[in-house]
């Protein structure tokens, strides 16, 4: 796993992080988190392909937010914490960043819902396993969310790519449009 040391070492800090199993992971315990965020945030818009209602907006922006006081340190917390903000700030950024992709693409968007409660269950839901496979799981458990965290770090610099994509795109579309 050094080499994943090596590449999330670009990215992290890594000096915070979880051992499952007796073996530390490549990632910080808020890193980790995060890219585990990432990773089931992209599952769930694919998955639920809800439309973005003012409520999902707030929701999401909210957990972004909710990043500022514990990335900060202006409140005291522990390894399990850090854990979760990583994660609820990784579905709200992942979120955000599928937008306008998605808007590219013309993902079916499913109707209007107003059913923001069982969203922040689902979204929330793996949280718990998480917690208890980084402090009482095997090699294994650190061998799988190692997989994870790699997969969200590819799903947050894809998005980005493809944000940066769809705002060139926007660009030159709103300069052919403008009169000369």
């Amino acid at each position: 796993m050094t080499w994943l040391t090596d590449i999330f070492s670009l990215v992290c800090g890594q000096i915070h992080c979880w051992a499952p199993g007796g073996v530390q992971m490549p990632v910080c315990e808020r890193c980790l988190g995060l890219y585990l965020g990432a990773v089931w945030s992209l599952v769930l818009v694919l998955a639920v392909r809800a439309h973005p209602t003012r409520a999902l907006l707030w929701l999401h922006g909210l957990a972004m937010l909710a990043m500022i006081p514990f990335g900060y340190h202006l409140v005291p917390h522990g390894p399990a914490m850090r854990t979760v903000t990583g994660f609820v700030f990784g579905l709200g950024m992942v979120y955000y960043l599928t937008l306008a992709p998605g808007e590219t693409l013309r993902l079916e968007r499913l109707a209007k819902s107003r059913a923001a409660i069982p969203y922040v269950v689902v979204a929330l839901a793996p949280l718990p396993l998480v917690l208890v496979s980084v402090q009482y799981g095997p090699l294994l458990a650190g061998s799988l969310l190692a997989v994870l965290a790699v997969a969200g770090l590819a799903v947050t610099a894809l998005l980005a790519l493809a944000n940066g994509v769809s705002l060139c795109r926007t660009l030159v579309a709103t300069a052919r449009k403008a009169p000369a």
